[in-house]
């Protein structure tokens, strides 16, 4: 890709990480935090922000490629980026905070202290972001926006996306644990496990999971008030390490 950076933090974050995954059907999705270099970061040109490999666009040389079972799906972000997207409360980018270390692949010390600012960057605006995700998959999932059809496959086997189905609950159980424990449980509870899977296998009706997911979004809606986690982010905090990360990597860098 012709830029230089130092990752600091790396690890999956797809079904697999969830515990949700079915054995030869999912591709594996990986994310990282790097620290790019002080010419990439200070430039007339465009500044290093994030980077996106997929081999399944290695494979076949069209970008919009699907992912196919064993495919990698690789999404690296500047810690400046990153930091922006997970005190926005992003629900995607919190995960590498709490993966176990059987799912990093990459943590130096740089990474763990970025994983021990958690309760730093963990806000009610990340309920906020949880509620609002959930509502618009409840939409797309009912056909309120946009197609409905996400896995024609799916859809014809069992009358709708069960995958899409199963990560808008999951995203609603783990944004539930989020408001009460300020931690998301990597793989997830073994009894969300089953019910997560079951749906994905379409063993529960389309009906039934809307009902599940109005029932987490209310949940969320009241957590967003009573939860006792924070209005917004520590970002003075957050901010204050950050600029000492790129001080030293630079200074580093640059020889002095």
């Amino acid at each position: 890709m012709g830029r230089n950076y130092t990752t600091i933090l790396r690890g999956e974050v797809g079904s697999g990480a969830h515990g949700v995954a079915i054995p030869g059907t999912d591709d594996r999705d990986e994310m990282g935090v790097v620290i790019e270099s002080y010419k990439d970061a200070v430039t007339l040109g465009m500044p290093f922000e994030h980077f996106i490999f997929r081999t399944a666009e290695e494979r076949t040389g069209k970008n919009d490629a699907p992912s196919q079972p064993g495919d990698l799906d690789l999404t690296l972000y500047s810690l400046k980026k990153y930091l922006r997207l997970v005190l926005s409360g992003n629900p995607s980018v919190l995960l590498p905070l709490f993966l176990p270390r059987d799912l990093l692949t990459v943590c130096t010390p740089e990474g763990e202290e970025l994983r021990a600012l958690s309760d730093k960057i963990v806000s009610k605006k990340a309920i906020w972001a949880f509620y609002h995700y959930l509502r618009a998959q409840k939409g797309k999932l009912m056909g309120e926006r946009g197609t409905r059809i996400h896995r024609p496959k799916l859809v014809e086997k069992h009358g709708y996306d069960t995958k899409f189905a199963m990560h808008a609950l999951r995203l609603g159980l783990q944004g539930i644990e989020l408001a009460h424990t300020w931690k998301l449980t990597l793989p997830m509870e073994p009894y969300q496990q089953l019910f997560l899977l079951d749906v994905r296998r379409g063993q529960i009706s389309l009906d039934e999971v809307v009902d599940h997911i109005t029932y987490l979004e209310n949940v969320l809606l009241e957590l967003t008030k009573t939860s006792k986690l924070p209005d917004g982010p520590d970002r003075e905090a957050v901010e204050s390490w950050m600029r000492d990360v790129y001080w030293l990597a630079w200074k580093a860098e640059c020889g002095s």
